[in-house]
């Protein structure tokens, strides 16, 4: 009982009006008409019949299985069917349910610091409708430190070969060197794709200390990858997209 309500009940057995009491001290009328009563610790009673004796057998037999595998082992050894929640109140009432260990709440590896430009990107992309070539997708890439869009295409496809021609040709475009960029991708089908995630050599992505999840402004978990763009001359440059602008 809070105190609140220990003192607005006071306030009713010296003679003041229980509605006025509730409005004054902004509670419920429910919560002074109601008799508290002490909670009681549940019986152990001894089983009942033949079906609660296996239950509680089959638990002390197997102490660290669950009342779902007790339900099923029961139900194997009598050939009956037995009801999965009799199953949990009898071994509640025995005190043969195990507490389970409480797991450790995931880390999350903090936010990344940006200092300079073309230090992180994050991609993203979206579909577009185009009334000729109906739905078309829309992938950019920003700088997450001067907000700009260093990169974008409008492709009819969102695959492995697009998102890699986005970020090769965008590093050219910015003069990006290898192990300065690092890339923030959702869990999106091009982004997470084998074929994005191993590289050739001269690109592959190496670990960086804040790899795993990032936040941006807009996207929440996002992971964070180390890219080596290739050498001048031998990006993969795409038909369907369009050049982006370079940064001045």
């Amino acid at each position: 009982m809070s105190e609140r309500v220990a003192r607005s009940r006071t306030l009713v057995a010296r003679g003041y009006a229980l509605a006025t009491v509730a409005r004054v001290m902004h509670i419920s009328r429910q919560a002074l008409y109601r008799t508290p009563r002490p909670r009681t610790a549940p019986q152990r009673r001894p089983p009942q019949d033949a079906v609660e004796r296996a239950i509680v057998e089959v638990a002390q037999e197997n102490p660290t299985d669950g009342y779902r595998m007790v339900w099923a082992l029961v139900r194997r050894r009598l050939s009956v069917d037995v009801n999965r929640k009799r199953v949990l109140r009898v071994m509640r009432e025995h005190k043969l349910i195990q507490r389970r260990p409480r797991q450790p709440r995931r880390r999350r590896p903090g936010f990344f610091r940006v200092q300079c430009p073309d230090q992180l990107w994050h991609l993203d992309l979206t579909s577009v409708w185009v009334g000729e070539q109906g739905w078309c997708y829309l992938m950019a890439a920003i700088d997450c430190c001067t907000r700009e869009i260093v990169a974008w295409s409008l492709e009819l496809r969102c695959r492995t070969q697009e998102a890699v021609a986005l970020v090769e040709r965008a590093c050219a475009c910015q003069g990006v060197v290898a192990g300065q960029l690092t890339l923030g991708t959702d869990n999106g089908s091009a982004f997470t794709s084998r074929g994005f995630r191993a590289c050739p050599p001269s690109r592959r992505p190496s670990s960086s200390p804040g790899s795993g999840s990032s936040r941006s402004a807009r996207c929440g978990a996002r992971s964070t990858r180390r890219w080596s763009p290739r050498g001048p001359g031998s990006g993969r440059t795409s038909s369907a997209t369009t050049t982006a602008r370079t940064r001045s």
